[in-house]
Order: structure tokens, then sequence, then C-alpha cells
């Protein structure tokens, strides 16, 4: 299922930064397809008691570690812990806040954050919520599965570009999966600059997101 995951998302990132915006399914970067779990991009922190933030409530979950805006330092997306979820899986999988740090010669300074952008759990069905993150230079795309009308799976793919001091939401990618009748074809939907415009990530919500799907 990772596997299958990854795949799709390496194809959205390369359709991402195709500049004839061409889907390129034969040619995938390698790059990409190898930034799974076991790669020094991705660390997963699963222990409250010894990663604490410099903020008391905060306890780090997720950290990917990358040189978003080419300055030659990494920077470091983080995300951290849910304290309002109702069990473990809530708490480390939905409603996260997500911060990414700027690399500096002397430490890390914050850059942007975002407590609206993973989804939140849906009583009515299940699904996995946030899963990874992938970043192929300065693009980076967050992977996280939702659920809609009680037996439709939704793996979603929201890509950001990084211009300079500012990120921008650059792409918006489902995919759907029909839990009662698998032989269902749904189209995968794919929404662009030019159906949103021009928005910062820290404008970027899952109400936001919802609300492209139901234009």
């Amino acid at each position: 299922m990772i596997k299958n995951n990854l795949f799709l998302v390496a194809t959205f990132i390369v359709f991402s930064c195709n500049k004839e915006n061409k889907p390129l399914l034969k040619t995938i970067s390698s790059e990409v397809l190898s930034l799974d779990l076991n790669t020094e991009s991705f660390t997963s922190i699963l222990s409250p008691h010894q990663n604490k933030t410099a903020t008391q409530n905060e306890e780090k979950l997720y950290s990917f570690s990358r040189d978003l805006n080419g300055d030659g330092i990494n920077d470091k997306i983080i995300l951290y812990k849910n304290h309002k979820g109702t069990d473990e899986f809530i708490t480390t999988h939905f409603s996260l806040p997500m911060k990414i740090f700027k690399g500096r010669k002397d430490g890390l300074d914050l850059w942007h954050q975002n407590g609206n952008l993973i989804t939140n759990n849906q009583n009515t069905c299940v699904s996995e919520g946030f899963e990874t993150v992938i970043i192929k230079g300065n693009y980076f795309t967050i992977q996280q599965q939702t659920c809609y009308d009680y037996n439709i799976v939704l793996n979603a793919y929201i890509s950001f570009v990084v211009k300079n001091d500012n990120i921008y939401l650059h792409k918006y990618g489902e995919t759907y999966f029909d839990k009662v009748n698998h032989e269902r074809k749904i189209p995968d939907r794919i929404w662009t600059t030019k159906d949103f415009g021009k928005i910062t990530f820290d404008k970027v919500t899952t109400d936001f997101l919802q609300k492209l799907r139901t234009k």
C-alpha cells in the first residue's frame, strides 16, 4: 500500500513540476520514488517524553529535512501531535499542527505555520489521515487520506512551491476508491492555480480544499 501511494505521489509531483503541464509517467525520477520511510529525509518521532519543542504543549511527531529555498541550508517541516484527539491514532494522524522552519547557519527560524491543513477525523468512515511529505527541489507534497459519503476513500495530494520567502499552493489532486464497489472507476481530479489563484501556504485549509471539490 505504501509503495502504491508513493508511486501516486511521485506521479503527481512530476506532473506538477513539468513546465508543459503534461504527465511524465515514463520518466518518474528515481529520487522521488526512493523517498520512503527509510530515507534520511523522513524522521518519525513518537516519544512524547524526549521530543518536546520550545513550546511546552507541542510534541513532535514527524520531521522532514531538506533545502527548500535553494540557499544550501536544510530547512525543516515538522508536524506535531494533536492533543485534542480521543485516541493515539487520531492524535498522531489527524488535525496535526504543521510548522516550516527556515534553516540558518546558527539554527532554525520559524518560517510558516498552519494548524488547519491536515484533515480532521471523519467519524462516518475509516481513513488513514496524514501519511507523509514528499520533497523534490523547491516543491513538496503532503499526502493524506480522508473519506466522504461513508464509502469513498479519498487520497489527497497537496503540492506547494517555494519561491524566495513565500510558499504557494501549486496543485491539489485527489484519487478515489469505493470500499463497497471495488470495480467502480472514479476519475482522478486535479486543481491548479487556474482554479484557485495565488494562495499562500498559511491560507490553505481543509475547508478551502473541500470547497474546491464541491464547486
